[in-house]
């Protein structure tokens, strides 16, 4: 979404390097997508952890769909860390003429606002799963 209002391409291979221009907004990236890779401390790893032990119990083929999702989670998790290290680190480019450079500002007071709610409610769902599981 960010990119896209500044750029209009949602290409990741015109973008590598983003961390130099956007600090902040990488930063936010960065939590997101640890979130999603199921990190302890995150709200995705008691997700992760709840699955793979749900079907580890199952009867019959636990075990063999247990290791399938696990198989899921390192592809998922080499996928985002190559997504990551593409778009965000190493030398800043983007492909010619199909950026302009001078859009590409770092985060506005609302995309701030945004993020760190989010942010906050990942970290606070992943340290404390409790508040949405003692509900249920």
């Amino acid at each position: 979404g960010i990119l896209y209002v500044r750029t209009h391409d949602r290409n990741i291979n015109h973008y590598k390097g983003l961390s130099q221009k956007m600090p902040f907004y990488t930063s936010f990236v960065l939590i997101g997508f640890f979130a999603s890779l199921g990190l302890p401390v995150f709200s995705g790893f008691i997700g992760e952890l709840f699955t793979l032990l749900g079907t580890f119990k199952a009867q019959k083929l636990g075990i063999i769909y247990t290791f399938l999702g696990i198989i899921g989670i390192v592809l998922g998790a080499g996928y985002f860390l190559w997504t990551l290290q593409r778009m965000f680190f190493g030398t800043f480019w983007v492909k010619d003429n199909t950026i302009e450079i001078d859009t590409l500002e770092d985060l506005y007071i609302s995309e701030w606002f945004i993020l760190l709610v989010l942010s906050f409610l990942t970290l606070l769902l992943g340290v404390m799963p409790s508040l949405v599981f003692d509900k249920l």
